[in-house]
């Protein structure tokens, strides 16, 4: 079998697919910033988005909350505005 040349070769530091594929922590291990925490919140946007509408999401959301069966107006309001955020 043939090997890679010595200077292509990988070595332990080297990125993994994941990372390579991840704009965020390519640029934090090309910035020595190991320690920044960065939140992706796309996710919540997504979800805000989709409340925005389908506003049957809320109660079904409200649905799911076991030990409140009842959630007043002032709640479901506040559902409502964080999904426009």
């Amino acid at each position: 079998m043939a090997a890679l040349p010595t200077t292509v070769q990988m070595n332990k530091a080297a990125l993994t697919r994941n990372e390579r594929a991840d704009d965020i922590a390519r640029l934090k291990a090309d910035l020595n910033l190991a320690d920044l925490h960065y939140v992706d919140i796309s996710a919540q946007l997504e979800l805000s988005q989709a409340l925005k509408r389908w506003p049957l999401l809320v109660e079904l959301i409200r649905a799911d909350e076991p030990d409140e069966q009842a959630v007043d107006d002032q709640d479901e309001r506040s559902i409502i505005r964080e999904a426009r955020l």
